[in-house]
């Protein structure tokens, strides 16, 4: 649909320019005017003098017009955030409805989310490698300072050893409690993609926090979309100048309007795609040609591994999905399973939990209290483990050295999911402002 609506709307740029300089020829020779450069810049002079302030408004409102409705479209690309208007009937992964509207990056977030992620985590990021990076002596160590106060709370709870002064089970435990934690780090580490959805962690935090991708695309291509709210004045009054031209020797009331729609059209549609092509440098003279996004790939990579490392992939953001998310019943079984073998092969027995079943029924009850311990002292591992699984620098690096068909997918899904959609705004609001120059008195 696409490709058929581009090529209509070309095609009626190619009739529109043929018509026009076939009616320019036929104004010319029939007021008996010899097309000489000459007698031709007499000829536009004249007129041009005789509508002075009419025909200077059409490049400058062309110009201005442009800047406007690429502003639009840019903001249309993000906003609103939430459907705006009457919801009588809208469509999934729409930006319009019946009546209305919702920003193409919010509406479209679950599927951008998810080709963001898989792009991160089949080209930028290996989770295995990156989850062993973490060191299991190290986690252990910074828990062991709280390791009796846990054990202190379990033995609480379980009411056992009373007769001790101490829990058998903190007395037990205390002397191994270092050697599990290590013990069960290397299995975390050896099931990560068990206890960790990290395609749905990502999905999940964006769908509850649409703003945050909106942030991470503008911040990313930035000066693109600067570029593409400012090229809309300049060319537009270009293409303003060919269409007060024009309207010197052909003025039917619909033409402006027409010429109207087509910068508008042509505005967006070269901005759009001056952005990402050509995908390879070109050596034109003595410039290189380049989309605009390619050319800075260095610069948005360290943007885009900052941002996605310190708001979306976090080791805080990890731990929560681990403890509370959608695998969290992987985690329990694993750290059951562990912990019984790890109970069996020391031989050790808590009084009263001898059988095997006793045994996992003192774990599972454990659990939750295990689970507020990690939550709590979350503050004390993630620091830690931010600094240790360096995200965000591997992320930078792999990222720059991608290719530029690879680069290109990392911006482009915002304007491509939608790209006719934002030029026919363009050439809509062209139209309309057209229709309205036209309809002005003579000045």
């Amino acid at each position: 649909m696409y490709v058929a609506s581009r090529g209509l709307l070309l095609a009626c740029v190619a009739l529109f320019v043929m018509v026009v300089q076939g009616r320019a020829i036929n104004a010319a020779v029939g007021s008996g005017i010899a097309l000489s450069s000459t007698s031709f810049a007499s000829v536009v002079s004249d007129r041009f003098q005789e509508h002075a302030m009419r025909y200077a408004s059409i490049p400058v409102v062309a110009g201005l017009l442009n800047w406007a409705t690429n502003f639009l479209a840019v903001k249309m690309i993000f906003y609103p955030v939430n459907f705006v208007g009457l919801k009588i009937r809208t469509w999934p992964e729409q930006p319009f409805g019946l009546i209305g509207w919702t920003g193409i990056v919010p509406v479209k977030a679950a599927s951008m989310a998810s080709r963001m992620v898989r792009m991160v985590t089949s080209t930028l990021l290996d989770v295995n490698v990156v989850g062993k990076r973490v060191s299991a002596h190290q986690l252990a160590s910074l828990l062991s300072s709280s390791i009796p106060e846990l054990l202190q709370h379990i033995g609480n709870d379980l009411k056992v050893g009373a007769a001790l002064g101490l829990p058998v089970v903190q007395i037990a435990a205390r002397r191994v409690a270092k050697t599990f934690v290590v013990g069960f780090t290397g299995q975390m580490q050896k099931n990560i993609h068990e206890i960790v959805d990290l395609e749905g962690m990502v999905i999940r935090a964006i769908m509850k926090d649409k703003v945050l991708l909106v942030d991470l695309f503008q911040k990313c291509g930035e000066l693109e979309l600067q570029f593409v709210i400012r090229s809309g004045f300049f060319l537009g009054f270009l293409l303003g100048v060919v269409q007060m031209t024009v309207w010197m020797f052909w003025d039917p009331w619909w033409s402006l309007a027409l010429g109207g729609m087509m910068v508008g059209y042509l505005t967006n549609f070269f901005a759009i795609k001056s952005i990402f092509e050509p995908l390879q440098p070109v050596q034109v003279g003595p410039w290189r040609i380049q989309g605009l996004f390619l050319t800075r790939q260095h610069e948005v990579s360290a943007t885009f591994s900052t941002f996605f490392c310190q708001r979306i992939l976090t080791a805080e953001k990890i731990w929560e999905e681990i403890l509370n998310g959608e695998r969290r019943r992987s985690f329990d079984n694993l750290l059951t399973d562990y912990a019984f073998d790890f109970v069996s092969e020391r031989n050790l027995v808590f009084y009263p939990y001898k059988s095997r079943q006793s045994t996992e029924k003192l774990i599972l009850t454990v659990l939750p209290e295990l689970r507020r311990f990690l939550s709590e002292k979350m503050q004390v591992i993630c620091p830690y483990m931010d600094s240790s699984l360096v995200l965000r620098e591997e992320i930078n690096e792999k990222m720059v050295a991608m290719s530029s068909e690879e680069f290109e997918k990392v911006l482009h899904p915002i304007f491509e999911e939608d790209e006719l959609t934002l030029i026919l705004v363009g050439a809509a609001l062209g139209f309309s402002v057209g229709l309205l120059q036209a309809q002005a008195p003579s000045c």
